[in-house]
C-alpha cells in the first residue's frame, strides 16, 4: 500500500492508549531507501519538552487504507524517556544505537551507512531535483512510501518545464539518493517522455513508473 508523503505529513502519531505524540514531519531513508526512522514533531502536541521524537518503523502498527492516524505499540513514558536529538539533524550511529537499545531494536544502521552519508532526511530529498543524461528531468514534489516494507518507492517529479506540465514518477530503487546534488538517473529525457500519466490515486508502485 502506498501514500503520498504529503499525505502522510496530515497523519496524528499515537502512543498506547490512544495518547497523542504529535504529527509525521519527517522520514530517515537509509541508502537503500528503507525507513529507519519516523521523524515525529511532539512539541506541538504538549507530550514532550523536547523539539523531536524518533521512532523505528518496527515499532508501528498496521496501517489501515482508511487510517488518519499512525498507532504504535509503545507506552508513552517509554518515548518520554528515550534518548533524542538535541538539534534537527539526522542522528549519529552512536544516537541511533542509544535509540535502538532504549526499546530494543535490532539496529539496522550498516557500518557502511555510517561511513558515508549516514541517514537521508526526506524532507531535504524533496528539494532537490533530477538530472537525465542530457538535461534536468525536473524537481522533486512528493514521494510515495510503501507502508507495508517502510520503504521510500517512488519520486514524484514536476516535469513541467518540457513535459506539458506532466508529473512523472521514478522508481525509487534505482536512483543514488546520497547524491550531494541533484539525482542522477541513467535514462535520456526521450525515454522519459514516452511514460504514461501518473495517476496520483493510484495504490500501488504504477505500471507508468520510470525504472532507472
Amino acid at each position: 500500500m502506498l501514500r503520498r508523503f504529503a499525505e502522510l505529513k496530515r497523519y496524528g502519531v499515537k502512543a498506547l492508549h490512544d495518547e497523542d505524540v504529535g504529527h509525521l514531519q519527517d522520514l530517515y531513508l537509509a541508502a537503500d531507501g528503507f525507513i529507519r526512522y519516523l521523524v515525529v514533531d511532539a512539541n506541538m502536541a504538549g507530550f514532550i519538552n523536547r523539539q523531536v521524537v524518533l521512532l523505528s518503523p518496527t515499532a508501528i502498527r498496521a496501517i489501515p487504507a482508511d487510517a488518519t492516524d499512525i498507532e504504535t505499540d509503545l507506552e508513552p513514558d517509554r518515548i518520554r524517556s528515550a534518548p533524542q536529538p538535541l538539534d534537527d539533524a539526522a542522528p549519529t550511529p552512536e544516537l541511533a544505537q542509544r535509540i535502538d537499545a532504549h526499546y530494543g531494536w535490532d539496529s539496522r544502521l550498516s557500518a557502511a551507512d555510517a561511513g558515508r552519508a549516514g541517514l537521508i532526511s526526506l524532507v531535504s530529498l524533496l528539494t532537490k531535483k533530477v538530472d537525465a543524461r542530457d538535461g534536468t528531468v525536473g524537481p522533486i514534489k512528493d514521494a510515495l512510501i510503501d507502508l507495508m516494507t517502510f520503504r521510500l518507492a517512488g519520486l514524484i517529479v514536476d516535469a513541467g518545464s518540457w513535459l506539458h506540465a506532466r508529473p512523472i514518477v521514478l522508481d525509487a530503487h534505482g536512483i543514488d539518493l546520497r547524491e550531494p546534488g541533484p539525482l542522477r538517473i541513467g535514462l535520456d529525457r526521450a525515454q522519459i517522455r514516452q511514460a504514461p500519466r501518473f495517476d496520483p490515486f493510484a495504490g500501488n508502485l504504477p505500471d507508468e513508473a520510470v525504472r532507472v
